[in-house]
This record gives C-alpha cells, structure tokens and sequence, in this order.
C-alpha cells in the first residue's frame, strides 16, 4: 500500500463551504482507481491534512492528475496551496 499525505492551509471563515464542497464530491474521490480510503483532518487555524491509502505507489502515481484536478476545485479557499508526499504504508492498524 501506498499514502499520499497532502497539507495545504485555508481561510476558517471558509469551513463551512469547503467541507460541503467535499461532501458533494466524495463519490467522485471514491471512484479514483486504486484509492481505498481517504481522511480529511483540519484544526481551528485553517492547517488541513487529506491522507489517500492508496493500493499501490502506481495506483497513487496515475491518479495524480485526476487529485490535481480535485484540488484544483478549492483553489479559491487556499492560504497555502496543497503540497503532497508520498508514502509507503509499513504498516495499517484499525479496529
């Protein structure tokens, strides 16, 4: 497995509109080839995290433009512009 951990900052007075945007566009994330699953995380300064769990590094690596294009769908919200790394998963603990 593969993870692409992306930071990126926002306006808070943006909230709102933002995680709307992202509820409506959630099918279209769940459908990028390869992606399991996916986490929002965000704390009261605007600082934001998306982690991908991704199948494999190539699975990661082909959807990268289909990601740019989601992204590119909140660029009006952005304090920081998003900056991804990528990962591989040593290991994956869940209830």
């Amino acid at each position: 497995m593969y993870a692409r951990i992306t930071t990126y900052k926002v306006k808070p007075a943006d909230y709102e509109a933002i995680d709307k945007r992202i509820e409506v566009l959630t099918p279209e994330i769940m459908s990028i080839p390869g992606l399991k699953q996916w986490i929002s995380c965000g704390d009261e300064n605007g600082e934001r995290v998306i982690i991908g769990i991704y199948k494999s590094k190539e699975d990661a690596d082909q959807a990268t433009g289909k990601v740019k294009e989601l992204f590119a769908k909140f660029e009006d919200y952005y304090d920081e512009v998003p900056k991804p790394h990528g990962y591989e998963v040593l290991r994956l603990e869940s209830n």
